[in-house]
C-alpha cells in the first residue's frame, strides 16, 4: 500500500475498492488510475459488471491534475457498472458531485454507499 492510496479488488464479490489517504502527486494519480483500471478489467472478466467504491474521507483536496487523471476512468464504465464515492463532509459531497458521472453516486455514509452498490436501491446519492 502506498501511504496516500490503496487499491483492493475483491473478485468474489466484484468490488474494486480504492481508499485515499493524503495528497496525491501526479505520479501517484497515474498509479491509482493504472491499478484501478487493472482491477476493473479483472472484475469485468469475472462478473460482467464493475462495482467501484472510492473512500476519499481521509484524503486531502485533490489537485486539478489528480481529478483529470481520475476522470479518465469514466471511459471504462458501462451502463451496468456503479461507483460509490464516500466523502467526509457536505462540502466535499458538493465538490465530488460536480465531477461525478452518470454511474456515480456520492455518499456521507459507508453503509448507504455499500447498500446502493450491492442492491441498487434509491439510497441518497448524487441528488
Amino acid at each position: 500500500m502506498n501511504a496516500n492510496f490503496e487499491v483492493r479488488c475483491d473478485l468474489d464479490v466484484g468490488i474494486v475498492r480504492c481508499t485515499f489517504g493524503g495528497f496525491l502527486t501526479d505520479s501517484e494519480s497515474r498509479d491509482v488510475v493504472g491499478q484501478v483500471t487493472n482491477a476493473m478489467l479483472a472484475v469485468r472478466r469475472r462478473h460482467g459488471r464493475v462495482l467501484s467504491f472510492f473512500d476519499s474521507r481521509p484524503a486531502a483536496v485533490f489537485s486539478a491534475d489528480t481529478i483529470a487523471a481520475l476522470t479518465e476512468l469514466r471511459s471504462m464504465y458501462q451502463p451496468q457498472d456503479r461507483t460509490a464515492v464516500l466523502v467526509a463532509t457536505g462540502l466535499r459531497k458538493f465538490q465530488a458531485t460536480r465531477n461525478a458521472s452518470d454511474y456515480t453516486r456520492i455518499f456521507l455514509s459507508e453503509e448507504e454507499a455499500m447498500n446502493w452498490l450491492r442492491n441498487g436501491d434509491d439510497a441518497p446519492g448524487r441528488q
